[in-house]
C-alpha cells in the first residue's frame, strides 16, 4: 500500500513540474531575462518571439540580445509597445522604468533586436530621465520604420546614442523626436526620407552642433525645429529640400549661441511664415538672404530678427517683400547699433522696416553734417547736439570742434531717402574767457547759439553695399 501512496505521489510531483512554467534562470532559460517581465507569443509578421513587456531588474546598465532562449528553445526577441500611456504616448518595455541608465543591444547569430511594431518607434525611450546613453550598433533593427516621433522625447540626461548607426532611411516622421534631451552634445543623423521634422530638437539646451543628412523627399514641417537650442553653433542641413515648407516660425528661436548660417540650403519659395525664425538669436551677427531661393509670395516675417542684438549686418534679395516686418529687427531696451542692410530692399520692405528701426534705436549707418558756431570771442569746446527725428530724439554729445568753430556732427540714419534733421547745439565754455560780455550769464559753464536750432534737408541714398550717400 505503501509503495502505491509513494507512486501516486511521485505521479501528481511529476505532473505538477510539467505543468508550471519555466522560470527565467533554469538551466534551459536565458538568465538575463530574470530581470525582465516576457512572454512567448506570434509577432504577427515573423512567427514566435520573446516580448520583452517591463523591466523589472535593478542594475543600471543593460544589455538586450537579438535571440534568447526559454526552455531550452531559442526565439528572437523583440521590445513590447502598447498604446495607453497616457495623452496617447505608447508604453515601451523600456520606458516603464526609471532605473536605466544605460542601453546595449546585440545581435545573436546575426539576429537583431526588433521593435514589436516594425514600422515604429514613437515614444521608444520616451521620458527615460535617468538614460545617459544608448548603444545601437547595427544591432536593431529599423529598416521598416516609417515613424518615430518622440522617441527619445524628455531624456535630459541622455549624454550619448548612436542614431547614426540607425537605419532610417524610410522614416519620414521625426516630429519632437529628441525634444528636452537637454544634455545631448552633438548629433549626426541620416534621413532622407524626412518629412515631419516640427519641435524636433526643441529645447536640447546642450546641443552644439547637429549634421542631417537629407535625400530626395521634401520637408513639410520644420516649425521650432530647433526652438531653445541655446548652446548650438553649428548646423550642416545637407541635401534637405524646404521647397514645400510654409511656416518656418520660430525655426531657431532662442538659440543664443549661433552666429551665423549657410542660407544657400533654404528654398522660401512657398513660405507664408517666418515670424520670430531667428527671435532671441543674441549672437547672431550677420544673415544673408539673399542667398536663400525665395518665390513671389510675402511671407509674415514679424519678429524674424526680434532681439537679435549683434546683427550687424543683413543681406536682403531683389525685391525682398515680406509682410508684418514693422518690428522685424525691433530690440526692446537696446543700446544704439547700426544695422548695415545689403542689397536692393523693396519699397515695401523700406515702408515696414525702417520706422521699426528709429522705434527699437537701430539704425542703418551714419551721415555727416557741418554746423558752424556763430558766436565769436569765446574760447568755446563741444558739447552737446540734441537732434530731432520724426519719432524720436537722440543726444550727441563732445563732438569735437574743428578750426574756426566748425563743428563736423555724425548723425545716426534710420532711414533712406528724405531726411529732416533739425538740430540744437549746446557747447561748454572753457576757463579761459576772452570776452564774458556774450555770455548770458558771466560764469555760466554752457551755452547755445542764439539760432541754437538748425533744421537740415538731406536726401540719403542706401548704397547696394549697405554703405550710405548724401545728396543735398
Amino acid at each position: 500500500m505503501r509503495k502505491i501512496i509513494t507512486a501516486i505521489t511521485m505521479m501528481i510531483l511529476s505532473g505538477a513540474l510539467m505543468l508550471s512554467p519555466a522560470f527565467a534562470g533554469d538551466m534551459d532559460t536565458e538568465e538575463w531575462l530574470s530581470a525582465w517581465e516576457y512572454e512567448i507569443k506570434d509577432l504577427n509578421y515573423d512567427g514566435k518571439h520573446i516580448f520583452l513587456n517591463k523591466y523589472i531588474g535593478i542594475e543600471p546598465d543593460i544589455s538586450i540580445g537579438g535571440k534568447a532562449r526559454v526552455d531550452g528553445v531559442d526565439y528572437p526577441v523583440c521590445i513590447g509597445m502598447k498604446s495607453g500611456g497616457g495623452y496617447g504616448h505608447y508604453m515601451t518595455a523600456l520606458n516603464t522604468s526609471d532605473t536605466i541608465k544605460h542601453v546595449t543591444f546585440y545581435s545573436v547569430d546575426g539576429v537583431p533586436v526588433k521593435p514589436e511594431i516594425n514600422y515604429r518607434l514613437d515614444d521608444f525611450f520616451y521620458g527615460m530621465e535617468n538614460l545617459e546613453g544608448i548603444n545601437f550598433g547595427s544591432d536593431f533593427k529599423t529598416d521598416g520604420v516609417t515613424q518615430a516621433p518622440r522617441m527619445f522625447y524628455g531624456c535630459r540626461n541622455l549624454k550619448y546614442v548612436d542614431v547614426d548607426n540607425l537605419d532610417l532611411n524610410k522614416c519620414s516622421g521625426f516630429k519632437e523626436m529628441f525634444a528636452d534631451c537637454e544634455s545631448l552634445n552633438r548629433i549626426t543623423l541620416n534621413c532622407p526620407n524626412a518629412s515631419n521634422m516640427e519641435d524636433m530638437f526643441r529645447n536640447c539646451y546642450g546641443l552644439t552642433e547637429v549634421t542631417l543628412n537629407g535625400g530626395d523627399r521634401k520637408q513639410d514641417r520644420v516649425k521650432s525645429m530647433f526652438s531653445g537650442c541655446r548652446s548650438l553653433d553649428t548646423v550642416n542641413l545637407t541635401d534637405m529640400d524646404f521647397s514645400a515648407i510654409k511656416d518656418f516660425s520660430y525655426m531657431f528661436f532662442d538659440c543664443e549661441s549661433l552666429k551665423s548660417l549657410d542660407m544657400s540650403v533654404f528654398d522660401f519659395s512657398s513660405a507664408t511664415n517666418l515670424s520670430s525664425m531667428f527671435s532671441s538669436c543674441y549672437k547672431l551677427e550677420q544673415m544673408n538672404l539673399g542667398d536663400a531661393v525665395w518665390g513671389e509670395s510675402k511671407p509674415n516675417a514679424a519678429d524674424m530678427f526680434y532681439r537679435c542684438e549683434k546683427l550687424t549686418e543683413i543681406t536682403v534679395p531683389e525685391g525682398f517683400k515680406p509682410s508684418g516686418a514693422n518690428e522685424i529687427f525691433f530690440v526692446p531696451y537696446g543700446e544704439e547699433s547700426i544695422l548695415r542692410i545689403k542689397g536692393s530692399p523693396s519699397k515695401e520692405f523700406c515702408d515696414q522696416v525702417f520706422p521699426g528701426l528709429e522705434k527699437s534705436n537701430r539704425y542703418i549707418g551714419q551721415v555727416k553734417l557741418r554746423s558752424k558756431v556763430e558766436l565769436e570771442g569765446k574760447d568755446l569746446k563741444a558739447g552737446q547736439f540734441i537732434i530731432d527725428y520724426e519719432n524720436s530724439r537722440r543726444v550727441i554729445r563732445d563732438e569735437p570742434l574743428s578750426t574756426e568753430n566748425v563743428v563736423d556732427l555724425t548723425v545716426p540714419v534710420y532711414k533712406p531717402g528724405t531726411n529732416t534733421f533739425t538740430i540744437e547745439e549746446k557747447y561748454n565754455v572753457g576757463e579761459s574767457i576772452l570776452n564774458p560780455r556774450y555770455l548770458p550769464i558771466e560764469y555760466a559753464d554752457e551755452i547755445s547759439c542764439e539760432d541754437s536750432k538748425r533744421s537740415k534737408t538731406v536726401e540719403i541714398i542706401l548704397n547696394t553695399d549697405g554703405t550710405l550717400s548724401v545728396r543735398e
